[in-house]
C-alpha cells in the first residue's frame, strides 16, 4: 500500500460458488479502523438504496488538519513480523460467538467489555506460556499495545464519524514471572483505554489523567516500586514506542491528594534538564496562584496611606 501510494483500494473477489467478497484497504493516514468501518457501513447503505434522511450521517469531518496540524516528520511504528527462517510461527483464525463472549465476560467480572475480556484471555495465555517455559532468556515483561480512539477523548470531542487517523497507541505490561490474573489484566487494559485523555493538541506532548484507588499516604509510608511505576505516564520502553517528547500524568487519589508525574524522551532532556523544567514549572505555577490571590485582595493603597499618616503624626 505504501509502495503503490494509493489512498483507497477496493478488490472484488468472485468465488466459484457465486459468492462475492469485497475487501477495502485505506492508507492509515487517511482513515483508521473507526473511519474505515463508518465508510464501509455508509457505502453499503447507499448500495442498498437506503438513503432516507438520517440513514447516512452528514456529520463526518474531512478536514483533519483543522484539529491536528500537518506534520512533516510523522512517527512510524514498525509492524513486527516473524523471521523468514523461523518455522515455529503459526497463523490461525479464531471465531468467538457472542454467547461465548458473554460467558467469558461474566467469568472475568470487573464489568469487562467484550474487547477487554477477549484481550485478557489472549494476553493471559501468552503470559502464562512465558511463565511456564521457565526460560531465563525470556523477557521479564510481556507488553501489549492498545489503539485508543481519540475522537471522544478530545475536548471538545469529535464526532464518531470523523474521517482521518485519530488514534493513539497506549501500552501496558505484565511481569512474566507471575501467573496472569484476568480481572487485573482488564484493569490494566482499561487504564490504557479509559484513562487516556487529550487536553492539549500540542504536537509531542501527551496529557493523561488517572484515578488511583487508594490514599497517597499509603504509597508514602510503604513505597513499592511496581506501584510507583504505575503513576508514570510511560516507562522507558513505552515512551520510545509512543514517540512522544514529553508526557504528563495527573494521578488523583481517593483522599484528594494529587501526584503529577512527568516523563521525557531522553534525547530531549536528561535528569538535570528534567529537574530544572519541573522546578521552574512549579515556580511559575506558584507565581500564577499568588498573582490570582493578589488580584482578588481589596486595594491596599487606602490602608497603607492611613498607616503612614498615623506614623507621621506620632
Amino acid at each position: 500500500m505504501l509502495i503503490a501510494q494509493v489512498n483507497l483500494a477496493v478488490k472484488v473477489n468472485y468465488f466459484d460458488c457465486g459468492g462475492v467478497a469485497i475487501c477495502v484497504t485505506f492508507r492509515h493516514v487517511i482513515a483508521d479502523g473507526s473511519a474505515a468501518a463508518h465508510f464501509v457501513r455508509n457505502w453499503s447503505k447507499v448500495a442498498a438504496a437506503n438513503c432516507a434522511d438520517g440513514a447516512i450521517s452528514k456529520d463526518a469531518i474531512f478536514d483533519r488538519t483543522s484539529i491536528f496540524p500537518s506534520q512533516d516528520d510523522v512517527p512510524v511504528i514498525n509492524k513486527g513480523k516473524p523471521d523468514a527462517n523461523d518455522h515455529e510461527h503459526v497463523t490461525k483464525w479464531f471465531v468467538f460467538e457472542n454467547s461465548n463472549l458473554a460467558v467469558l465476560q461474566e467469568k472475568i467480572g470487573n464489568r469487562s467489555t467484550r474487547f477487554e475480556a477477549l484481550l485478557a484471555l489472549m494476553w493471559g495465555a501468552i503470559i502464562d506460556a512465558e511463565e511456564e517455559s521457565k526460560n531465563k532468556s525470556n523477557p521479564t515483561q510481556c507488553g501489549v499495545l492498545i489503539a485508543v480512539n481519540l475522537r471522544r477523548k478530545l475536548n471538545p470531542p469529535l464526532h464518531d464519524q470523523s474521517i482521518g487517523n485519530a488514534i493513539a497507541i497506549g501500552m501496558t505490561a505484565w511481569p512474566t514471572k507471575e501467573r496472569a490474573k484476568y480481572d487485573k489484566i482488564v484493569s490494566k487494559s482499561r487504564r490504557v483505554k479509559d484513562e487516556f485523555s487529550v487536553e492539549c493538541d500540542d504536537y509531542g506532548v501527551t496529557f493523561i489523567e488517572a484515578h488511583v484507588g487508594c490514599n497517597i499516604s499509603e504509597l508514602i509510608k510503604q513505597p513499592k516500586m511496581e506501584l510507583l511505576e504505575l503513576l508514570r505516564p510511560y516507562n522507558e520502553e513505552e515512551i520510545l514506542i509512543a514517540q512522544v517528547n514529553l508526557a504528563v500524568k495527573v494521578n488523583h487519589f481517593d483522599c484528594g491528594g494529587v501526584a503529577i508525574c512527568v516523563t521525557f524522551r531522553h534525547v530531549i532532556a536528561d535528569g538535570s534538564a528534567a529537574a530544572h523544567f519541573v522546578r521552574n514549572w512549579s515556580k511559575l505555577r506558584l507565581l500564577i496562584v499568588l498573582m490570582e490571590q493578589y488580584l482578588k485582595m481589596p486595594s491596599l493603597i487606602e490602608p497603607l496611606s492611613s498607616l503612614l499618616k498615623m506614623t507621621s503624626q506620632r
